[in-house]
């Protein structure tokens, strides 16, 4: 692949970013592979905040068709950042002193965020706490060195290993379909809710869990937006281990694809990708059986 320069603007920003940062007080967060490590060992849950939880927490819209702004989100992410749970791990970037394991357009992307946000995400940080690494789903695409990626993907796998899996995803998600990222479980079933703005159904969804369809053994996987850092959230605090899983899927398929950039997957929804919320469904036996709810 041809390497590409550093441009003027590549160097301003850096040296803005720079600037900006040389005596900010950033979040502790722990390194990916600690993250994973933890989860693993430890069996805890997980909510986890990007840009774009960051964004609709202070009532910013980040450009994501699959979810509105709501007053509701705001409040809750908020109370989820400085949460104390010792069974919750609460994640952010880690981008906050540098940002070189990221490809050229990651990397100038999370420096125009942080110089133009950074001051009122931390307003809302608890620097006293512990966070981990919310790439958990996102160790592929965007990484400079991909050598990796195997081995952490099947560092993730063992989260799931011989464990019943519930998963809570969107219409057109089929988390772990088409692939054998679920392989190594025990056993798949699935709650499917709406592909945009779930939060709308918030209340619903929560409430299912109060019945006897899920124990408090099982494995709780959700990929669901910031409705999935939410519940998380909800369901720890409730005694089950809940990880908002977000787009570790997708990263697998364009990890077997080798994928160099962002593309479509066909019958799954890439919030990413143009054109990647329409979605052409295909009868799949195995995922219809695999669903106990639709929401």
């Amino acid at each position: 692949m041809k390497k590409i320069g550093l441009t003027l603007y590549d160097i301003f920003l850096y040296i803005k970013f720079k600037f900006k940062f040389k005596k900010k007080k950033v979040p502790e967060i722990e390194s990916l592979d600690i993250t994973i490590k933890k989860i693993v060992e430890e069996h805890t849950s997980v909510s986890r905040f990007g840009d774009g939880e960051l964004k609709w927490m202070l009532g910013e819209s980040p450009g994501y068709k699959f979810q509105k702004n709501d007053k509701r989100i705001e409040e809750r992410l908020k109370e989820v950042l400085i949460s104390d749970n010792p069974k919750l791990l609460v994640c952010l970037p880690d981008v906050f002193i540098s940002q070189k394991e990221f490809i050229r357009q990651n990397r100038m992307a999370w420096r125009t965020l942080l110089i133009n946000n950074y001051d009122k995400w931390s307003k809302y940080f608890d620097f006293e706490k512990k966070y981990y690494d919310s790439n958990i789903s996102r160790f592929y695409i965007d990484r400079r060195d991909k050598t990796q990626s195997e081995e952490r993907f099947n560092l993730v796998k063992q989260i799931w290993n011989h464990r019943n899996l519930v998963i809570v995803e969107g219409k057109f998600t089929e988390f772990g379909i088409g692939n054998d990222l679920l392989k190594n479980s025990k056993s798949v079933r699935r709650v499917v809710c709406p592909s945009e703005n779930a939060f709308d159904k918030y209340e619903e969804l929560l409430k299912f869990f109060d019945t006897d369809y899920i124990s408090t053994n099982d494995l709780i996987l959700i990929a669901l937006g910031p409705t999935a850092t939410i519940l998380a959230y909800d369901l720890s605090n409730l005694g089950y281990q809940a990880i908002d899983i977000g787009h570790l899927d997708i990263e697998y398929e364009w990890f077997l694809r080798k994928s160099r950039n962002r593309e479509l997957i066909p019958g799954k929804y890439v919030n990413e990708v143009k054109d990647g919320d329409i979605v052409k469904k295909e009868i799949n036996k195995e995922y219809e059986e695999q669903i106990i709810k639709f929401i």
